[in-house]
């Protein structure tokens, strides 16, 4: 789909800059540049592809201010290496700079106020980018397969990035923002809206091996990890409740994705080429999963969709074995589809948790026996115990625990935990004596041969 994207893109622009040139006003041309004249301003529209080494465009042509450079002015200048722009230009057209493959840096000074679409496609050779503070939107796609790419800050003024705006740049590891922007921010060089609600883009180039976004995040944008080939692992928090188009595409070292309870919608193509990725554990908080989510997964064999999914995409799980519950929309689908499955009928069973053992809910399929999930339970806590104060002296009463082998008592006024031992497992009331006038902080637990319980909450009490 996106493919398709980029060619209809690809056409409408094409179509328009020929309508455009068609009622153009005649064009110059001065030295290598060509240019025309519009109230007064210069726009570059060709410049001659045998321009080499380091460059400074003109600011004025024929007497004019060069306030524009035209959609594909630069297209395959392949022997630049530097180029600065003046600070008379206000706008960067689309394809400006295609395919100057040999060009490593360019300075965009803070005139200029939009870089359009893929206005520095296939800059391979580019290593550092900074925009100015007076740029505010950065086109779909502007810095396609700059594959040198290793580093970009982002002015204070920018409000828009386009789509897929840093596609293909495999080396990039950090993304800057300037901390004045109200729009963006990064974090650790990865790129944020400006509250953090929404992760942008993870520098593809960048080595890290697992990732943990943070827990203000509540959506993945799309391809926002697309192509970051050296992450094995990903935790998605609670907080995530979308995961965006094409989001993970191609990450091909991706074995383990933890999606978090929140998640309500899989995007297209969301995990599509993770050809490593063995397991995902769908939450039942998802109710719908976009078109070939998770195609291209060629050693996910087989996915697990609960009953809360209620749409799901066209070849989303192709080749891979569905697992879902009996007259649950997932079952619908695979018949319709003609896809591999198997309905489960599954029982809950839960394992109560004591002082000394968790528990556990084991949801269990009646017809294969095999258990779908489970769930840990935490163990109790010990209850806090009643404290009463003395002269010189506190007395504690406490609970019996059943099991308990023994209890014990700690104190302190400041400092370190002082323990009194109480081995009696039918002892319910202690008195520590000999204390000093002070506030104590008392708490117990329940002992059972080498298994302890946490700690109960602290209770303070003053001994006069």
């Amino acid at each position: 789909m996106k493919k398709l994207l980029s060619l209809l893109m690809c056409l409408c622009l094409i179509l328009s800059t020929f309508t455009f040139v068609g009622i153009s006003v005649s064009a110059a041309t001065s030295g290598y540049y060509t240019y025309t004249v519009s109230n007064g301003k210069a726009t570059i529209k060709d410049c001659d592809t045998s321009i080499s080494g380091t460059i400074t465009i003109p600011s004025t042509l024929g007497g004019y201010p060069v306030t524009k450079i035209g959609g594909s002015a630069f297209e395959g200048c392949t022997k630049l290496t530097s180029i600065t722009i003046p600070n008379s230009v206000t706008s960067i057209s689309a394809w400006a700079f295609e395919d100057c493959s040999s060009l490593t840096s360019i300075t965009i000074p803070s005139s200029v106020t939009s870089i359009g679409d893929y206005a520095f496609k296939n800059c391979t050779s580019l290593k550092s980018v900074t925009i100015g503070n007076s740029v505010t939107s950065i086109g779909d796609w502007a810095f396609y397969k700059c594959t040198s790419l290793t580093s970009v800050t982002i002015g204070n003024s920018v409000t828009s990035i386009g789509d897929w705006a840093f596609y293909g740049c495999t080396s990039l590891t950090n993304i800057t923002v300037n901390d004045n922007n109200s729009n963006y921010c990064s974090v650790n060089g990865v790129l944020f809206n400006k509250n953090k609600t929404e992760l942008t883009q993870y520098p593809v180039g960048n080595t890290r091996t697992f990732y943990s976004i943070p827990d203000s995040v509540t959506s993945i944008g799309d391809s926002a990890f697309e192509g970051c080939t050296k992450l094995t692992s990903v935790t998605i928090p609670n907080s995530v409740t979308s995961i965006g188009n094409n989001a993970f595409e191609d990450c091909t070292s991706l074995t383990s994705v933890t999606i978090g309870d929140s998640v309500t919608s899989i995007g297209e193509e969301a995990f599509y080429g993770c050809d490593s990725l063995t397991s995902v554990t769908i939450p039942d908080s998802v109710t719908s999963i976009g078109d070939e989510a998770f195609r291209g997964c060629t050693l996910l064999t087989k996915v697990f969709v609960p009953n809360s999914v209620t749409s799901i995409g066209t070849d989303a799980f192709k080749n891979i074995m569905i697992y879902c519950n009996q007259n649950s929309y997932a079952e619908t689908y695979a018949i319709k589809n003609s896809l591999n499955f198997h309905a489960h009928y599954y029982k809950l069973a839960t394992k109560k948790a004591t002082h000394f053992v968790a528990g556990e809910q084991v949801h269990k399929c009646v017809t294969c026996g095999k258990v779908l999930r489970k769930k840990a339970i935490a163990k109790k806590t010990y209850t806090a115990p009643s404290i009463t104060g003395g002269k010189k002296k506190i007395t504690v009463k406490y609970k019996a625990v059943s099991g308990a082998t023994g209890f014990e008592v700690r104190y302190k006024i400041k400092g370190s935990w002082k323990t009194a031992k109480y081995t009696t497992k039918k002892a319910k009331t202690v008195a520590i004596k000999k204390l000093k006038k002070g506030q104590y902080q008392v708490q117990v637990r329940a002992v059972k041969g080498k298994v302890k319980t946490n700690w109960s909450k602290v209770k303070k009490i003053t001994v006069k």
